[in-house]
């Protein structure tokens, strides 16, 4: 195989018209024939002219493709040249072989074909366990109590995560015999502060539950959507169905006419380039549902009476570069892999209760589309389905929702532009990036495009993602950091507070409640602009800072259910 891939290369540069000449033929007469006669030394051919400077740059690119996300805007000759001195060199891993494939290149292609190069398929694990997963739903009617017993055969086995909407004021009714944890406005405040709470209104209260979440795997089920039957009259698992998604390989660079080809009883289609086989990981898996269909809202008051009762039993990958409506109502994806996309950014004014109100739900899916395209993840869409009820009014959703419908004509080919740089390499540089973009592009075409990009890079949205060493702390922070709030609550962190933490000025909220955090509290408070600092119910000890009295803005201190040993000092208490 070494010998064939330094044949193929010679042959490339025969054709870039070499002067020098080998056992007596011009180098730009030389075939694959001819060389495959054979040469005499293949190390004089190579360098019987001194490198030039794209030779030099090519070289060095070889060694650091592990740094490099996006070869895209390479020539086509450039890029089969790299691609050639890869191979030589023997660095065509696993991953520069994708970063390669990624760029859709026909050449590349053929090239792969041509060689037989082939990745191996490593099967990904489906023994997921129960509590790898939570379920989160958002309740924005006061009586759950025939929704959660209609799931009940589902939903008993794992975590559930049920978030009041804010604007709820009835007590929650919810019936006997699940695990879970009910989160209302005032943990909302707490973990966010209030300044900030006001954004998980409505059908966003679900994001909430995204944030507290401390599971691998999150799905998200409204709580008007019930189990739906498939076209035998089984009921559908939608949670077995949605973690087969997300652990079976996606293939969003070349299309498969039988869908999706690791379910059961089907394979990849002919024509469907073996390299390409192995596929990517599925980060986010979007389920779709039978009844009420997914209209816009003038569509829905045009048809009032049109219903889904359609069922396809298939799922299918999303094409790289191809955006879709992702819709909250019933999805699932890898918290740890994808969560800090998932978003509520853009609201238009008074949305949110009714389904065709939420232009929320499509920003932060362009936004998370565009994010896994970036970072070579897959999304899959299809199966499960479940059974949506009719809610809401279309004709009075429209008025809110116009300014929705004109807003996606400059929403779409805007993220259908985005092209992250190639130093954002996990999620949260992509929102950050996404965030500067909008801002720059859009936010001079309307206010709330402006406001978008704030609450997109303002990190009181994603600072639950952020750990640097799972449950135990670092000593120090960098200087970067630029959270306005900071929180992990009911994560059983260990280890003691960073040293630092006290000293950003951006900083206004900390929660770090319900752990297993031990020591002192740092003594260096250098930030005045705290509001709320709650670090009950953990082992802290040693002395309560004096420096708190002097914060002016503090409006909640909570030490309680700690091992300190003096009481709380006269100057603060």
């Amino acid at each position: 195989m070494r010998s064939s891939n330094v044949l193929l290369f010679e042959d490339f540069k025969a054709k870039k018209n070499l002067s020098n000449t080998v056992d007596g033929e011009t180098a730009a007469d030389l075939s694959p024939s001819i060389l495959q006669k054979g040469i005499k030394n293949l190390d004089q051919f190579f360098f019987i002219t001194p490198p030039c400077l794209l030779s030099l740059t090519l070289d060095s690119a070889v060694h650091n493709l592990s740094n490099i996300t996006d070869l895209s805007p390479l020539p086509d000759h450039i890029l089969i040249e790299l691609f050639l001195r890869t191979l030589r060199a023997g660095k065509l891993t696993e991953r520069v072989l994708k970063l390669f494939i990624a760029t859709g290149k026909d050449e590349v292609f053929s090239l792969i074909q041509a060689l037989n190069i082939q990745v191996t398929v490593t099967p990904m694990s489906l023994s997921i366990k129960d509590d790898e997963i939570d379920i989160v739903i958002g309740a924005l009617r006061p009586d759950l109590t025939s929704f959660m017993n209609e799931w009940r055969p589902i939903f008993s086995r794992f975590h559930l995560i049920i978030v009041k909407d804010p604007d709820l004021k009835e007590e929650l009714k919810i019936p006997e015999g699940f695990n879970l944890d009910v989160y209302k406005k005032p943990d909302i405040d707490r973990v966010v502060g209030t300044s900030t709470s006001t954004i998980f209104s409505g059908y966003s209260c679900r994001y909430f539950g995204y944030l507290v979440s401390r599971k691998k795997y999150i799905i998200s089920v409204d709580d008007d959507c019930y189990p739906a039957k498939d076209n035998k009259g089984i009921l559908v698992d939608a949670v077995a169905q949605h973690i087969t998604n997300l652990t079976t390989p996606a293939t969003p660079f070349f299309f498969n006419t039988l869908y999706d080809p690791f379910t059961e009883g089907a394979d990849f289609v002919r024509g469907y380039p073996f390299s390409l086989r192995s596929g990517v990981q599925c980060a986010l898996s979007c389920g779709l549902w039978l009844n009420l269909a997914d209209y816009d809202a003038p569509t829905q008051a045009l048809k009032p009476e049109e219903r889904n009762s359609r069922y396809v039993d298939a799922v299918l990958t999303v094409p790289a570069r191809t955006l879709m409506p992702i819709s909250g109502i019933n999805i699932a994806f890898n918290r740890e892999v994808i969560g800090p996309a998932l978003l509520p950014s853009l609201r238009l004014g008074g949305e949110g209760k009714f389904r065709w109100e939420t232009m929320e739900d499509i920003w932060s899916g362009m936004c998370v589309k565009v994010v896994c395209d970036h970072l070579g993840l897959g999304v899959k869409t299809g199966m499960p389905y479940v059974w949506r009820n009719d809610r809401g009014d279309a004709i009075a959703s429209l008025r809110k929702e116009w300014e929705g419908v004109k807003l996606m004509e400059e929403v779409v080919p805007f993220f259908q532009s985005v092209r992250l740089p190639r130093k954002a390499t996990t999620t949260e540089d992509c929102v950050a990036e996404v965030a500067n973009v909008v801002k720059e592009q859009l936010g001079s075409i309307d206010p709330i495009f402006a406001r978008a990009a704030k609450a997109m890079v303002d990190w009181k949205l994603v600072y639950l993602w952020m750990s640097d060493d799972g449950n135990q702390f670092s000593r120090k922070f960098q200087q970067s950091f630029k959270f306005s709030a900071f929180g992990f609550v009911r994560n059983n962190l260990e280890g003691r507070i960073p040293s630092n933490l006290f000293t950003f000025e951006n900083l206004t909220y900390v929660h770090l409640f319900k752990n297993h955090l031990s020591g002192e509290i740092p003594k260096v408070i250098d930030a005045l602009n705290f509001v709320e600092v709650d670090l009950s119910q953990n082992n802290l000890t040693s002395e309560i800072p004096q420096r708190f009295s002097k914060l002016r803005y503090l409006n909640l201190l909570n030490l309680f259910s700690n091992q300190f040993t003096r009481e709380l000092p006269e100057s603060i208490g």
